[in-house]
């Protein structure tokens, strides 16, 4: 009788530190106009969990909060929630933490340098920006890193022969998801022309094939 007791207490201990392993491996949205998860509505309050994709809306805004971080998404973003990073399609975010929670475009990361640091990246039409607001950045992709100290920000693009993935899915007013599709004409003309301003700003991030340019630091 003693050894179910001894058993019961035991058991009652080790539940709650389960559940609250598995809260901390997820983050409460805080929503505010249209907001999807995996293509379907969100609700103010919900869970999300690795892996899953968030999109907002014209006029949609998440505040998204795990343990020791806070991300808050501006409109018409589309992101990926991974637990220890978001991997970024397009959008704007604003990131505090402290415990080094980073952004992912394509193959370049942006982090903390030292674990606590509060940034903001924007990434569209294939640039992205980012901005140190208090701590130091690293900025990584293709073998190379630059360090973007407290208080500045740099403008790159993304690699070489890269292309922006397609959005998420927006549900209407009905619940139903819809594709928003983009097409991209590459012309001679838009080649050349890229080429030109990539060389005359400095460049960016290249492919993993090749050295990376050096990229606007401000």
């Amino acid at each position: 009788m003693k050894l179910r007791s001894l058993c019961a207490v035991i058991l009652s201990a080790l539940m709650p530190m389960t559940t609250l392993s598995a809260t901390t491996e997820g983050a409460m949205l805080q929503t505010v106009g249209m907001v999807s998860v995996n293509s379907q509505p969100a609700s103010n309050g919900m869970t999300v969990m690795a892996t899953d994709r968030i999109v907002t809306g014209e006029s949609g805004r998440v505040q998204l909060a795990s343990s020791g971080s806070s991300v808050s998404l501006r409109e018409n973003s589309d992101v990926t929630y991974l637990g220890k990073e978001l991997k970024m399609r397009h959008g704007m975010a604003e990131v505090y933490t402290s415990r080094g929670l980073g952004i992912r475009i394509h193959d370049v990361t942006i982090a903390p340098a030292n674990t606590t640091a509060k940034y903001q990246v924007k990434f569209a039409d294939g640039t992205y920006e980012v901005a140190s607001l208090q701590g130091d950045l690293m900025v990584s992709g293709a073998g190379h890193a630059m360090l973007v100290g407290n208080g500045k920000s740099m403008t790159s693009a993304i690699g070489e022969g890269q292309q922006p993935e397609p959005t998420g899915k927006m549900p209407d007013s009905s619940g139903a998801g819809h594709s928003t599709k983009t097409v991209v004409l590459w012309t001679a003309a838009g080649i050349a022309a890229g080429f030109l301003i990539g060389y005359a700003a400095g460049g960016g991030f290249s492919s993993s094939s090749g050295p990376t340019s050096p990229s606007t630091v401000h």
